[in-house]
């Protein structure tokens, strides 16, 4: 849809070739890759996409296997995700070790900083956790 005379169709200037899907589907046949979830709206969309993007892989190993996780956005208490999510990778029971828990499989490998916003506002950062 053309919102001005002056608007050009937005697949002038984009991949015409992304797919609509849920955040689950978008994740599904995805082996071997990375995720990155940029900005996720607060609730639990993120969660249940990590959680699916395991589920993808699960039976292949070696190149195969999704094992990292790119997440830009506020921490914990943020505007973005959820608690769950944080519980998910920072969480660290060895006695209820699990892979739908999330327990003491992840490592942290790195934080970055993110440009922030006019106004110097925001806390986002850049999070990259990887399986062990």
């Amino acid at each position: 849809k053309v919102y001005h005379k002056n608007t050009l169709p937005a697949n002038k200037y984009f991949f015409d070739g992304v797919k609509r899907a849920s955040h689950i589907n978008s994740v599904k046949g995805s082996r071997g890759r990375v995720l990155m979830l940029v900005y996720p709206p607060p609730g639990p969309m993120a969660l249940e996409t990590v959680v699916a993007y395991l589920d993808a892989s699960l039976g292949y190993g070696g190149s195969y296997k999704n094992d990292t996780v790119v997440y830009v956005g506020e921490g914990r208490g943020g505007a973005n995700a959820d608690e769950a999510f944080f519980d998910y990778f920072l969480g660290c029971d060895e006695a209820k070790e699990d892979k739908k828990e999330g327990r003491c499989q992840w490592v942290l490998q790195k934080v970055m900083d993110v440009q922030t916003c006019p106004g110097d506002k925001g806390y986002e950062k850049m999070f990259v956790f990887r399986r062990r």
